[in-house]
């Protein structure tokens, strides 16, 4: 009895001495049984050091199952352990490097400038004479977040908030005029996705992802020219006119992006391009005869018009966490 209540009264950072001179006799169950005493001990570094030793006793003995449950739990506490080939013995370093350790959440920040082009489809166009109209189509600006969820080294859920600018032009040329129409619309887009990783425990890592989108109108305006072509000179012209009452405050469709990772330092650098395909007009059919002063000065209304857009990103995401990827059987387990 007093031998028992001293060994209580000895720290962990004592019994864990004490086991590995015992393994450094190959007294090994002994040395196990030791550092068992540890692996729920207060002191991360206590509980860490605790299945460190019991994974080499278990390599020892030839308990490979117990050894790889031994190596998990190591890395469960300190998933960015990098095994060192001066204080690891080979046996331990090969064992680790068969163990997975994705993040379970990152946090990105992806920001683009100039890179996100309005690709505009227009199944309907409606005129107020004998002409038609021509679109040219501009790059916008785009910042946003990102946040994902990591399933498996593989599988990952992604969700962003981003802030888009979409720009493009409309011209038309009735008898003797020249009309301009630049119209400016910003979104909060809000993707989903879920993304396919190729290799993902190498450094450089390719990817696919797709998914749904809904984007929210925050602002829309309309700048408008006419010009006379004829022997009289007239120019009539209007700036930044609101254009929301005309616009669908909503709209949705699918996302589908390439990119690529590159890990650094804490998290990864990305670039990735995305291609939205719009289900929903941006244009209100019910008001597209309403507005008599772009009527008559300017002879415009509205298209139908479904706004696509093909995007370009660099960003850098920061692991938040992360978890060992467990697999048993074919069976994945937390």
């Amino acid at each position: 009895m007093p031998s028992l209540a001293i060994q209580a009264q000895i720290s962990c950072s004592e019994k864990l001495i004490q086991a590995l001179a015992l393994y450094d006799k190959g007294q090994l169950d002994e040395a196990i049984a030791l550092a068992s005493s540890c692996t729920e001990a207060e002191n991360t570094n206590d509980r860490w050091q605790a299945h460190r030793l019991l994974c080499l006793s278990y390599l020892a003995s030839n308990k490979l199952s117990e050894a790889r449950n031994s190596a998990e739990a190591m890395l469960n506490i300190n998933p960015a352990y990098r095994p060192n080939a001066l204080k690891d013995p080979v046996d331990l370093i090969r064992l680790l490097s068969t163990i997975t350790v994705i993040p379970r959440f990152s946090l990105g920040l992806s920001v683009s400038a100039g890179s996100n082009l309005s690709l505009l489809s227009v199944p309907q166009s409606y005129v107020l004479g004998n002409y038609s109209k021509n679109y040219d189509q501009r790059n916008g600006l785009q910042i946003g977040t990102s946040l994902g969820f990591h399933l498996a080294p593989a599988w990952m859920l992604s969700a962003k908030i981003v802030a888009s600018t979409h720009f493009f032009d409309v011209q038309f040329a009735p008898e003797n005029w020249e009309m301009y129409i630049r119209e400016r619309l910003t979104y909060v887009d809000l993707p989903l996705a879920a993304r396919y990783i190729v290799n993902p425990t190498d450094r450089v890592r390719f990817f696919a992802e797709a998914g749904p989108y809904a984007s929210y109108l925050l602002y829309a305006n309309n700048d408008m020219r006419a010009e006379s072509t004829g022997n009289i000179d007239h120019r009539f012209e209007l700036n930044r006119v609101d254009v929301r009452d005309r616009r669908n405050p909503w709209n949705w469709g699918l996302n589908t992006g390439l990119g690529v990772y590159y890990k650094l330092a804490s998290g990864q650098a990305s670039f990735q391009t995305n291609y939205f395909h719009s289900l929903k007009q941006i244009n209100k059919e019910g008001t597209r005869y309403s507005y008599g002063d772009q009527m008559y000065t300017y002879l415009y209304v509205d298209d139908d018009i479904y706004l696509n857009n093909l995007s370009f990103s660099f960003g850098y995401d920061l692991f938040l966490d992360y978890r060992v990827y467990h697999k048993r059987k074919g069976n994945d387990q937390k």
